[in-house]
């Protein structure tokens, strides 16, 4: 929670949804979200309340909440997200993903998937992204594909263990064992 930047966008993504007949969004935040901006005074229960109702009294807003990704994977387009654990699963389903920059540091494996990746530093970047894709500019295409190839499937192995080697890497170097 450290590295999301929803206070900073939250108002920009709602408003492009509301005024943008063609967009729909599921809004599916981190499971502690809430709790977080709560706990650090960042959002009041009010104002949470208040996000809440606007989400569900648009026709094309959504909260998710539903414990597997399934189902909003295959109902999206894209997916527009800070850092998360979920680019990596999402990058399977080989649609674009919009990296909304927070100056978190990223692992080994996110390092790499930073090229296969659409950035964005403000809403104003995001929203050009958002509209190339939708009228079907999908440039990172190919970059995608060749990191999903290449990083996530490469040569048979199993992402599962990939993943399992890069956490301990990280591990190991900030705890110096090894």
């Amino acid at each position: 929670l450290g590295g999301s930047n929803f206070m900073q966008w939250q108002d920009s993504v709602f408003s492009f949804v509301e005024e943008h007949e063609g967009v729909s969004l599921i809004f599916r935040p981190h499971p502690f979200m809430f709790e977080h901006l709560l706990s650090t005074g960042k959002m009041t229960e009010g104002e949470i309340s208040t996000l809440l109702l606007r989400i569900k009294n648009h026709p094309r807003m959504s909260f998710d909440d539903a414990p597997a990704l399934d189902d909003s994977f295959s109902a999206t387009d894209l997916l527009l997200t800070d850092i998360s654990s979920i680019i990596i699963p999402y990058m399977l389903t080989g649609k674009p993903v919009i990296y909304c920059e927070t100056g978190a540091e990223l692992n080994p494996i996110g390092c790499s998937m930073r090229s296969a990746l659409y950035y964005a530093e403000t809403f104003a970047d995001a929203e050009k992204h958002i509209k190339s894709i939708s009228a079907g500019n999908d440039p990172m295409r190919t970059k995608r594909d060749n990191f999903v190839n290449s990083e996530l499937l490469a040569n048979g192995a199993n992402p599962s263990i990939m993943i399992i080697n890069c956490l301990l890497e990280d591990f190991n170097q900030i705890h110096g064992t090894r």
